[in-house]
């Protein structure tokens, strides 16, 4: 058995560059008033207790607001990781104070995480952690999910927050209800993916990887134009502002861009408001399972051709109606969500001539399986503006190996692609030839005015 690994960066760098797909209104937001210096504390069997009043900066809920200040609670299932071992969830919550108990003595110094699925490895008194790119509406509270908290000491431990609170209300009298809102930093900023934590005093999150954009999901019901919302992104310097991105339940969407750099600070809360004003339809892909949805879509019920196929007019496609409610009204479908690919997906796509826009997003591979399987075999279309993240593993004999596209065939066009896929190879036998890409396997058509980067 052997095993072939490259850690892949890849950059295809399209020459022409896209417009605006639609107008901005701008707003800017304010920070609001809160206290600082609170914490909690805690031993290696940790008992964690709020040291302030109503103004706690380390746990996981709102309470009710009491002048300027939200008392900020633990919940019953909360977790945290210590020296990477994960504690027993909480029974209850609704209290400043709280015990969680490990298995086995802990030794100092310590180092904590909450919340412990944040937690993406730990080896040698370092962690890698990870910020949700999809997160969970629940009325007047935070997704617990996505609020961070980082801890050291060698005695008691002091959690706080590494991120900061964006409060956000759309507002107008319509019908119109409120399925996803997502936030994206306008530069390169990542606001999801992996981070470094640096412990310490003031602690936070470096680096950064896979997204640059969190997207909140609330329900396939709605919520009423009004509400507020609260979503947290790491606290760091957004240098060319943000955008916030509107989906109502009926896939019209509306657009506030904050142009001016944006520095949230870590516990803080920031607010903003603006009225819903719709700028068209919202026809795309907002979630891993319309991405799902789509591939099946697409894919229909025609047999793949041969992947050296050369000539579109004898290839057979699906009828695009089978498909044609993913495509928008410039002809393309859009990606306006960042997240994991399924591990095994239920379709690949076997001839593709469509035109897929990634605006920006990435998405994950999940390597939980040796078999998985591009996106497309055939790509005689488009692809462009996307960003590919994650593990691609094949344990079984072939020649051509991609997650993306197994072969991009004359007249295709992949534009703008990055990969940062860690590709592995293992195999039993020889095959004649191996074509393993972090993008696509095999090429016949040419990268558009391309510079191509390979990191070994």
């Amino acid at each position: 058995m052997e095993e072939l690994r490259m850690k892949h960066r890849l950059f295809l760098l399209g020459a022409t560059a896209l417009s605006l797909l639609f107008s901005c209104s701008r707003a800017e937001f304010e920070p609001m008033d809160s206290a600082s210096g609170n914490e909690k504390t805690g031993r290696t069997v940790l008992e964690a207790t709020a040291a302030g009043d109503l103004t706690p900066d380390s746990k996981t809920s709102f309470g009710d607001k009491t002048g300027n200040a939200y008392p900020i609670l633990w919940s019953a299932g909360d977790c945290i990781s210590v020296n990477g071992v994960a504690s027993e969830e909480l029974a209850s919550g609704g209290t400043t104070t709280a015990k969680f108990t490990f298995d086995g003595i802990l030794d100092t110094p310590f180092k904590g995480v909450y919340p412990a699925s944040a937690v993406n490895a730990y080896f040698n008194g370092k962690y890698s952690v990870s910020v949700p790119s999809g997160q969970t509406y629940t009325p007047g509270q935070f997704d617990p999910a996505a609020g961070l908290m980082l801890a050291s000491g060698s005695s008691n431990l002091t959690f706080k927050h590494v991120m900061a609170y964006l409060k956000i209300k759309v507002t107008g009298t319509g019908s119109e209800k409120i399925q996803f809102i997502s936030v994206a930093a306008r530069g390169d900023e990542n606001l999801s993916g992996t981070f470094a934590p640096v412990f310490g005093e003031t602690p936070s999150l470096t680096g950064g990887a896979d997204g640059n954009d969190v997207t909140l999901d609330c329900g396939t019901e709605g919520v009423a134009l009004g509400t507020e919302f609260i979503i947290p992104i790491p606290a760091r310097t957004l240098a060319s502002g943000l955008c916030v991105t509107v989906r109502t339940t009926d896939k019209k969407y509306c657009v506030m861009e904050s142009t001016s750099a944006f520095a949230p600070e870590a516990g803080k809360i920031y607010k903003t408001s603006f009225p819903y004003s719709e700028k068209g339809s919202a026809v795309g892909i907002w979630t891993e399972e319309e991405l799902v949805a789509f591939l099946n879509a697409a894919d229909g019920d025609v047999a793949c051709n041969s992947y050296y196929q050369k000539n579109p007019a004898t290839v057979n496609y699906p009828d695009p109606a089978t498909w044609s409610e993913w495509v928008a009204s410039d002809g393309r479908v859009h990606i306006y969500w960042s997240g994991s690919a399924p591990a095994t997906r239920s379709c690949t796509v076997s001839n593709f001539n469509g035109y897929l826009d990634g605006e920006g997003h990435s998405i994950t591979v999940d390597p939980e399986t040796e078999w998985i399987t591009p996106f497309f075999i055939n790509l005689y279309g488009t692809v462009a503006n996307l960003t590919l993240n994650g593990s691609f593993r094949v344990g079984h004999a072939a020649s051509l190996c991609a997650p993306l596209v197994n072969v991009v065939q004359a007249g295709a066009c992949l534009d703008n692609i990055t990969s940062n896929v860690d590709v592995a190879y293992s195999y039993a036998s020889s095959t004649s030839y191996l074509a393993l890409s972090g993008i696509a396997g095999f090429m016949h058509a040419l990268y558009h005015h391309a510079l191509i980067i390979v990191i070994l």
